[in-house]
């Protein structure tokens, strides 16, 4: 990992006018040898528990106020990680701010059944205010260990990359990304397009009735194919007929979303997540 960050971190060093030496082990820490250096960088971990393979996770920013995340939206989707846990719960820190952690959408994390995370807290990115100082969390591509083949990059995605620059530079003095802005309007109707085969998701039978399916359909331009999202996490009201889309109370996957009166509810309420 460290030769794959060497990749990123030195020419983000060089563009800033920095330098950015590498080393292996903990050498060149000791006896006062990081004391010149503005960023101090180390990969390591210890954690007590870890999921099997690596893959994808659906990440929260919870702090998006934080000079490293205010680049970040709301959710995204990591590179492949193998992930981690700890023996102690880091919300019991008062010093320690968790700054983003694994959302509840990524369970089951892992693709061997028996290493796979199925509920729980796991943050990923956080500071101690005490110190100047960041933890991320996630690390170890996949790999196919019988050819040596690297199967992917930890870092792959460029939402997470922002993270890892805009730290960098805020531990060493230098500005980061602004925030983002919503590219959302509350008073734009959209429609929502298949990005595999451009069907849109439409009220069936351009019905207005509680319970009616929503499904796919061919485009046709109609206001039955029309979305508005409300503020907050994102609420769809249909053009049609004034209603929500909504879940109903099962999980299982391939149930009919259907569309009801806007009550607020969990079951109409969406958040959205931005992919590498």
């Amino acid at each position: 990992m460290r030769r794959f960050a060497a990749r990123l971190l030195i020419p983000l060093a060089l563009a800033l006018g920095l330098t950015a030496p590498a080393h292996a082990g903990l050498k060149a820490s000791a006896n006062g040898g990081v004391n010149d250096y503005q960023v101090v960088l180390f990969l390591d971990d210890a954690p007590k528990t870890n999921t099997w393979g690596p893959t994808t996770a659906v990440l929260r920013a919870e702090d998006r106020t934080h000079p490293s995340t205010t680049g970040l939206p709301a959710t995204f989707t990591s590179a492949v990680s193998e992930w981690y846990g700890w023996s102690n719960d880091l919300r019991a820190n008062a010093n320690i701010k968790v700054l983003a952690s694994v959302d509840p959408t990524s369970f089951p994390l892992g693709t061997d059944p028996n290493q796979s995370w199925y509920s729980g807290y796991y943050p990923i990115l956080w500071t101690n205010t005490q110190y100047k100082m960041l933890y991320a969390n996630f690390g170890h591509n996949a790999m196919d260990y019988g050819s040596n083949t690297r199967l992917s990059s930890t870092f792959a995605s460029p939402t997470q990359n922002g993270f890892l620059i805009d730290g960098l530079k805020w531990l060493g003095g230098v500005a980061g990304s602004p925030a983002p802005t919503d590219p959302i309007s509350e008073t734009t109707w959209y429609s929502l397009a298949d990005s595999a085969n451009g069907a849109r998701v439409d009220a069936r039978a351009a019905a207005t009735a509680n319970g009616t399916a929503i499904q796919q359909y061919t485009c046709n331009g109609t206001t039955a194919q029309q979305l508005r999202e409300a503020p907050g996490r994102y609420h769809f009201t249909a053009r049609h007929s004034g209603k929500c889309l909504s879940t109903t109370s099962s999980a299982a996957n391939g149930v009919q979303l259907v569309q009801r009166a806007c009550d607020n509810s969990a079951a109409q309420s969406f958040h959205l997540t931005a992919h590498p």
